[in-house]
C-alpha cells in the first residue's frame, strides 16, 4: 500500500508535464531539504492508503496523458509504486517522477528501475541557496532534468524563464499553492487569508 497525500486529475505542463494527468503526492520523506515547499508531505504516516489498482484505474480513462509522481519523496515508495507504473506504461502512458535524490544516490533496485522507465525525472535535493523560481520542473539550480531518450516524451521541451503557480480556492475559502511563489504572490496569499479569516 502506499502513502499518499492527494492523487488528482492536473492540467499545467509548467508544473506537472504535458497533457492531462494524474498527479500523485506521495506522503513521506526522509531528506527534509531545509526550506522546501512541502514539508506538510515529509511524515509518512500522516498520509493516507492508496492502492495500485486505484492508480491504474484512474489512469485507464482515454484522456489521461501520464501520470506525475511528486511528493514528499516517491522514491521512498519505489517498490509499491512499481507495480502502478508499469501497468500505466504497459497502457501507452507517460510517466514523469520528481526526485530529491541524485542519480547515484538511488539505493534500491526498484528505485533505479523506477527513474529508469520513467520519461522525465527530476533530480537532486531543493537546496535554499541556489534557488531560482523561474527553472521548469525545478526549485533550485543545482537540480537536473534527464528526458529519456528512449521514451515517450523524447522531444519535451524544458521551457526555463517563467514562474508558474498554481491556486485553488477550496470549498471552506483556504488555497492550496502548487508551485513555488514568490515574495509578493505570498503577500498576496497573507492579505487574502487575513482578509477571509
Amino acid at each position: 500500500m502506499i502513502s499518499h497525500h492527494s492523487l488528482d486529475i492536473k492540467q499545467n505542463n509548467l508544473l506537472y508535464g504535458p497533457g492531462k494527468r494524474a498527479v500523485l503526492f506521495t506522503q513521506g520523506c526522509g531528506l527534509k531539504c531545509p526550506g522546501c515547499n512541502n514539508q506538510h508531505l515529509w511524515k509518512r504516516e500522516e498520509g493516507k492508503p492508496l492502492y495500485t489498482r486505484q492508480i491504474t484505474e484512474l489512469c485507464a480513462d482515454s484522456d489521461i496523458d501520464g501520470i506525475t509522481l511528486h511528493g514528499g519523496e516517491p522514491t521512498e515508495q519505489a517498490e509499491e509504486l512499481l507495480p502502478a507504473v508499469k501497468e500505466i506504461k504497459d497502457m501507452g502512458k507517460n510517466v514523469i517522477l520528481f526526485t530529491g535524490r541524485k542519480v547515484e544516490q538511488l539505493a534500491t533496485p526498484a528505485q533505479r528501475e523506477l527513474a529508469d522507465i520513467s520519461d522525465i525525472v527530476k533530480y537532486g535535493p531543493y537546496i535554499e541557496a541556489e534557488q531560482d523560481l523561474y527553472l521548469h520542473f525545478r526549485g533550485s539550480k543545482n537540480q537536473k532534468v534527464c528526458i529519456n531518450p528512449k521514451g515517450a516524451l523524447k522531444n519535451y521541451e524544458i521551457q526555463d524563464g517563467t514562474n508558474t503557480v498554481l491556486l485553488t480556492v477550496n470549498e471552506d475559502g483556504s488555497i492550496t499553492v502548487n508551485g513555488m511563489p514568490d515574495a509578493e504572490m505570498y503577500k498576496l496569499l497573507e492579505e487574502y487569508t487575513q482578509g477571509n479569516s
